[in-house]
């Protein structure tokens, strides 16, 4: 097992046991996240070539299966799969998500005021931190930063839109949420 964002690397030995060089023709793999390496394309009789594959972690937790393409001029076995398997121990972390990212108030008359509610959830497993909100200033919003939402809970958050000062014509804003997870975006468009 191996922690989150690590890039643990294997080496592998190809030995050739046949009376003419192995020739190399192709490595390929099933991710981008393997990268692979040959000290030697052209091995002759009875000699080896060291093969290099690292795998980078990021993004992966649990257990991962990724393969590793060989393609030679071997004439008994021409394409060779290496399968890599691999545990990755699961990293805690804040998982971010809101219930609705459009807010479409069709065509409101100028000096209206209308609100829209929605969710911000944590669905990961450590405490979620919005630490900044951005809003244009025809919104007012009901919160409190730095907002902490534990573990598998919810907050409401209530937006109020101002139209009074606002000139007439499609507007089309956004509400920035940023957090320790990542950044959120609710777009607003208005017809006055």
């Amino acid at each position: 097992m191996v922690k989150p964002n690590e890039k643990p690397t294997q080496v592998f030995t190809i030995k050739n046991e046949g009376d003419e060089d192995l020739i190399i023709e192709r490595v390929r793999v099933s991710c981008g996240c393997v990268k692979v390496a040959i000290s030697n394309k052209n091995i002759k009789p009875g000699k080896s070539a060291e093969f290099k594959a690292m795998f980078d972690t990021t993004g992966y937790e649990g257990k991962v299966n990724k393969d590793i393409y060989i393609r030679s001029n071997d004439p008994q076995e021409p394409e060779k799969v290496i399968a890599l398997f691999i545990e990755i121990e699961h990293k805690s972390k804040p998982i971010i998500s809101i219930s609705e990212s459009e807010w479409n108030l069709d065509l409101i008359s100028q000096g209206d005021t209308t609100s829209f509610k929605f969710f911000i959830e944590n669905s990961g497993d450590e405490n979620l931190i919005i630490d900044r909100v951005n809003f244009y200033k025809h919104i007012k919003h009901n919160l409190v930063i730095p907002l902490i939402i534990n573990p598998k809970e919810k907050y409401e958050v209530i937006l109020t839109y101002d139209s009074t000062d606002h000139e007439l014509g499609e507007v089309r804003e956004a509400v920035w949420i940023y957090s320790n997870d990542i950044v959120m975006i609710l777009v607003e468009k208005v017809y006055l």
